[in-house]
């Protein structure tokens, strides 16, 4: 409830800095835990969060909301395909872990960065900036909120073969 917590506000950020201080190595193993989808690519068994929700009642239906596609071929096909890709390690990897493209992102970044590309800051510092915020504000990680991040790195994927293919072709 929003009203209790804005009345308690200041003591649950008291106890919560307390405790914290108490146990520091909790904290950071929680934290760890909390943001590995940032970070780590696979999928550890500890992982905390990362939801992937294929089912679109919600259990808090108090509105009687009747999803109108739920008995649709098309969501039935979508839910089949999610739950096949979830269960194949490469493509869990692939289509589901922020991480990967993070670290994508950053190796293009930095090769970009070499290639004296000084503009490519610009897109990639809203990613970091993003992925910042996400894991200090959030204790439940979800790929839609990573998914700007993983756009991007497709924008560079298209930059950098651009950049690769201007470069051949003055070289012809």
């Amino acid at each position: 409830d929003h009203n209790k917590y804005e009345i308690y506000k200041k003591d649950l950020i008291l106890m919560s800095a307390k405790y914290t201080t108490k146990h520091p190595i909790m904290f950071i193993d929680f934290a760890f835990k909390t943001t590995s989808f940032i970070w780590n690519p696979t999928f550890p068994k500890n992982r905390i969060g990362l939801v992937i929700n294929t089912d679109i009642n919600s259990e808090n239906n108090t509105f009687g909301i009747i999803p109108k596609n739920i008995n649709t071929r098309y969501y039935k096909f979508v839910n089949n395909v999610i739950n096949i890709t979830l269960n194949i390690g490469i493509l869990k990897v692939l289509l589901y872990s922020p991480a990967l493209y993070f670290y994508i992102t950053i190796i293009i970044g930095l090769f970009l960065l070499y290639r004296k590309k000084y503009n490519i800051i610009l897109i990639i510092l809203p990613n970091l900036i993003n992925l910042f915020i996400v894991a200090i504000s959030n204790p439940i990680h979800d790929v839609r909120y990573i998914y700007p991040n993983i756009l991007v790195c497709y924008l560079l994927f298209i930059i950098l073969f651009k950049k690769m293919e201007v470069n051949y072709e003055k070289n012809k």
